[in-house]
């Protein structure tokens, strides 16, 4: 058990180390994959890898991740899908088609960003 204070204090803390993270996300992975997307994919499917990418990261910061390495492999190939099919509504989204399009999304990070995404199963 822990006490309301504690709680508030602790995700006070969170969101505080999410801070460099977050913006990362929110300033530069959204808005070049957003462009990278335009410029290779038709407009449905464009929109499709958007939204998946926006809410994997937000789930991503929900769940109390700070940096991108910390992200489990599992996280990203199996609990994210199978998070999506409960909790998202308006999408007949297979867990494999989510799996494929957080693959395009990281792909973008390897080669936009020269991460190395082997250690997320891609």
């Amino acid at each position: 058990k822990m006490s309301w204070d504690k709680y508030w204090a602790m995700i006070k803390e969170m969101e505080r180390l999410q801070t460099p993270f977050k913006n990362w996300i929110e300033k530069k992975v959204i808005p070049s994959y957003k462009l990278y997307l335009i410029d290779n994919y038709s407009p449905k499917a464009c929109e499709k890898h958007i939204r998946t990418a926006e809410l994997f990261f937000d789930r991503v910061l929900h769940v109390g991740f700070i940096e991108l390495d910390q992200i489990r492999k599992d996280f990203i190939q199996y609990e994210f899908s199978k998070w999506w099919q409960t909790h998202v509504m308006m999408s007949n989204l297979r867990e494999k088609e989510i799996v494929a399009s957080l693959e395009i999304l990281f792909r973008f990070i390897n080669v936009a960003y020269k991460m190395d995404i082997k250690k997320f199963g891609f």
